[in-house]
């Protein structure tokens, strides 16, 4: 028996090995050469712009999701909506906050925050500048829904709101010379089209082409402007929770960010092999249409306790939170007398790598790789938290352009 778990031992490390030489040999002879020839074409037509234009190019991570033409309705397009609790908006307060908030925000250094709200965009040479408007005017930004053109909602029919949210999408084009963004104010919502506990009220759309939806660490998501519109609190927003100009897609290369680039691939490696053999759900439990309830929720959450075992044990919340979870669900086995995964994927938001706490909106997924067996939580809950240590590792995610 002990011949045969060497054996098998020997030959996983063999594959690991194998594995990350692969990783690695592709990496250096595919993509750096790759990476290398565009960002020198990406960084010659930036100066090109700038010297003849005048104009700063949209950075790299700005343009991953936009269209050829993003003046069409072809072009990707965001929408979130916000229920405010009055049955009219008051047009003049919204614009105010957007003036101030938004539009007129500073840096310490005096310069604005978001001069991207106030840019239209120009192609040189494939690639998208941001060109400032000569004329902007904040009223052709915000504005009520009867000046769209739109068909009014019929709220006799219950799908009034899906029907709005898909007909806003499709037929609000940009026009060329604009800001990709716009505000819609619809007044007068029934009470039966909002969500529980809320009177007749409003909504707030805000619009946005995929390319003013930054991923640097240098805007706010698209629900970060609406809080700070909508909520009075956030009138002045506190330089605590006002993003930085220092990106982790800062646009340069350095030897640094190579070193990462080149070690990532046996860091993803040592990873990501765990989860080869790790299920990602489970079986079902009982025989019928799976419409059992699983789980329960309660109206307290024990925040206080989890807190000390983090304290207690110089974990992170989230190993906390991965951890807990994991033992509910082996505990509901346990129950049905279910015979759990060696290994049970956890798939848990993190913050992205590079992005400060205080944007908790900028996240992406770390799958855990739990010890579903073993019994001893204490132990479940180290080896977690040693993994998330490792997602957390800048250099896991190396920093590039």
């Amino acid at each position: 028996m002990e011949t045969l778990r060497f054996c098998f031992d020997s030959l996983y490390k063999v594959i690991k090995k194998l594995f990350i030489a692969i990783i690695t040999i592709t990496v250096i002879i595919l993509y750096m050469p790759l990476v290398s020839f565009f960002y020198i074409v990406r960084q010659t037509v930036a100066v090109l712009g700038r010297f003849f234009l005048g104009l700063k190019i949209v950075p790299l991570f700005d343009t991953v999701l936009a269209s050829e033409d993003v003046y069409c309705t072809k072009a990707l397009t965001l929408s979130v909506t916000l229920v405010v609790n009055v049955p009219v908006i008051d047009k003049q307060g919204i614009e105010q906050m957007v003036q101030e908030n938004l539009l007129e925000k500073q840096d310490n250094d005096g310069n604005l925050q978001l001069p991207e709200l106030k840019c239209a965009l120009r192609s040189f040479m494939g690639y998208l500048f941001w060109k400032p408007v000569d004329n902007f005017s904040l009223a052709d930004h915000v504005f009520l829904y009867e000046d769209t053109r739109l068909p009014m909602p019929d709220w006799s029919d219950p799908d009034a709101l899906r029907k709005l949210a898909s007909q806003t999408l499709r037929y609000r084009c940009w026009k060329k010379g604009s800001p990709l963004w716009e505000i819609i104010l619809l007044n007068n919502v029934p009470v039966s089209h909002l969500p529980n506990n809320t009177s007749n009220g409003s909504l707030l759309i805000w619009i946005s082409t995929a390319i003013s939806s930054r991923a640097d660490g240098r805007l706010w998501h698209i629900q970060g402007f609406n809080a700070i519109i909508y909520d009075r609190k956030y009138d002045r927003v506190k330089e605590s929770v006002v993003p930085t100009t220092v990106s982790a897609c800062d646009g340069k290369m350095t030897w640094a960010k190579i070193q990462a680039m080149l070690g990532a691939p046996f860091r993803l490696a040592e990873l990501c092999l765990p989860l080869i053999n790790c299920p990602l759900k489970l079986a079902p439990i009982f025989e019928g249409d799976g419409n059992k309830i699983l789980a329960f929720g309660t109206t307290t959450f024990p925040l206080t306790e989890l807190k000390a075992i983090r304290m207690k044990y110089d974990v992170d919340l989230t190993s906390v939170l991965v951890t807990v979870i994991s033992g509910g669900i082996r505990r509901f086995l346990t129950k049905y007398e279910q015979e759990g995964p060696n290994k049970l994927s956890i798939m848990c938001p993190m913050p992205m790598p590079g992005h400060p706490d205080k944007l908790s909106n900028y996240v992406g997924g770390g799958i855990f790789p739990i010890p579903f067996r073993e019994p001893n939580n204490i132990k479940r809950l180290r080896k977690t938290a040693t993994v998330c240590q490792s997602f957390r590792d800048p250099s896991i995610l190396p920093q590039l352009i």
